[in-house]
């Protein structure tokens, strides 16, 4: 079974690492966790980096341009290739 979440970010440097450890260390260990950051401006893109470093399971994609919230899930739809997917901010 093929499960993806979807976490879209935004300057979210406070919370991030806890709630990226937080999905990866569910008893369900086959999934991908695909992250679309939308433009932060704070240190939030490089603690995704380095988590990246150590766990593949871990996809990173970053805006061209800051969508907002709503277009933010929208364009990281287009990551999607599983069975189920479940979505977290």
């Amino acid at each position: 079974m093929k499960v993806e979440i979807l976490m879209c970010t935004y300057n979210g440097e406070d919370f991030i690492e806890q709630q990226i450890q937080s999905i990866l260390d569910q008893t369900h260990t086959e999934l991908k966790l695909i992250i679309v950051d939308d433009i932060s401006k704070d240190e939030t893109v490089k603690i995704i980096k380095k988590m990246m470093a150590n766990d593949e399971r871990i996809e990173f994609h970053q805006n061209k341009k800051n969508l907002g919230y709503f277009n933010n899930f929208l364009s990281g739809l287009d990551f999607v290739t599983a069975d189920y997917l479940f979505f977290v901010d």
